[in-house]
């Protein structure tokens, strides 16, 4: 029972308290992967991220429902803004996310076709904007992370969200983050 339990908290050994706001989103895949619902939901999870507090990061995990579709020709744009521009695999989940102004990574379009999570060919069709699916009830998790220790956060579940979700902006839950 004792290595049980000693297992269950090692993922928490393994979070990073300093940082930018990749290592605030890695940690926050980290508690994801080890205790989410969600995760059980989906293969691939899109991330997104506001930085409007100077102590927090406000970090959303939430199940992928549209492919990426980009704005350049199969992609041939290295800072194309419909792709993300970084990933981590967690066990077999993708999580990707965007760094506004950075590279893509040259192995980002293979992950996303790995995954089946990318159409190159969408500007071929009749569309003239990419088939966006939009989701008012989209299932998501947040996160509010402090800055000075990146292992100081709350979440809130997607079952409170979707319950209160108007309330989502107005009343985040409360982080006491160490001032610098």
């Amino acid at each position: 029972m004792v290595s049980l339990m000693s297992g269950c908290a090692s993922w928490r050994q393994s979070l990073q308290s300093t940082g930018n706001i990749d290592v605030a989103i890695d940690n926050c895949i980290t508690d994801f992967c080890h205790t989410s619902r969600l995760r059980k939901a989906g293969d691939i999870f899109d991330i997104s991220y506001y930085d409007e507090k100077p102590d927090i990061y406000e970090i959303v995990i939430m199940l992928a429902i549209d492919k990426v579709y980009p704005v350049s020709d199969k992609g041939s744009d290295p800072k194309d803004p419909c792709i993300p521009n970084r990933y981590r695999i967690c066990g077999d989940k993708l999580f990707y996310w965007s760094i506004p102004g950075d590279v893509i990574p040259d192995e980002m379009i293979d992950i996303l076709q790995r995954y089946d999570h990318i159409d190159l060919d969408w500007r071929a069709t009749y569309y003239d904007i990419p088939p966006c699916t939009f989701d008012d009830g989209a299932v998501e998790v947040h996160y509010y992370v402090c800055r000075s220790d990146l292992t100081n956060y709350k979440k809130w579940s997607y079952r409170h969200i979707v319950k209160h979700r108007f309330l989502r902006r107005r009343n985040p839950p409360t982080v006491r983050c160490r001032i610098e």
